[in-house]
């Protein structure tokens, strides 16, 4: 969903009022989980928590690194875990965690796809990424 919002704020009362309410709720719950090094942003159009140049140096696009992102779109929310999808030992965990809860992956490339919170699960995601510091996702991201 395309956006001029300069802000999470912005971003939040802008998106379609269905999604709101999912969103703000897994944004409330990232910023409790994530790491407090990653930097809370509106880019790309998204809620992203990144790593500041200032922390991860120079990259190939002149842009922050990103950890994760919230976005809305027309017909679901999308939930980027670019730390997970690097990794194959968490991406099997968090299949095993969709199957063990009786629930069917919705996944893209790199984004978890969802229309409410209960359609994904949630707690193992907020572990994975509590567990990754922003030292780990630099040393994921340089392997």
């Amino acid at each position: 969903m395309k956006t001029d919002s300069t802000t999470v704020s912005e971003y939040l009362q802008q998106i379609p009022p269905r999604w709101q309410p999912t969103l703000s709720d897994l944004r409330d719950q990232l910023r409790i989980h994530v790491d407090k090094g990653f930097v809370e942003s509106l880019r790309w159009g998204m809620i992203t928590y990144e790593v500041p140049l200032e922390i991860s140096g120079p990259t190939y696009n002149k842009k922050p690194l990103m950890f994760a992102a919230l976005a809305a779109q027309k017909n679901y929310c999308s939930l980027y875990l670019m730390a997970i999808y690097a990794s194959p030992e968490k991406m099997a965990f968090l299949e095993k965690a969709y199957y063990s809860k009786g629930l069917k992956p919705n996944m893209g490339k790199s984004c978890i796809r969802f229309k409410n919170l209960e359609d994904i699960p949630l707690s193992e995601i907020l572990q994975l990424l509590k567990d990754i510091s922003v030292e780990d996702f630099l040393a994921m991201t340089r392997a």
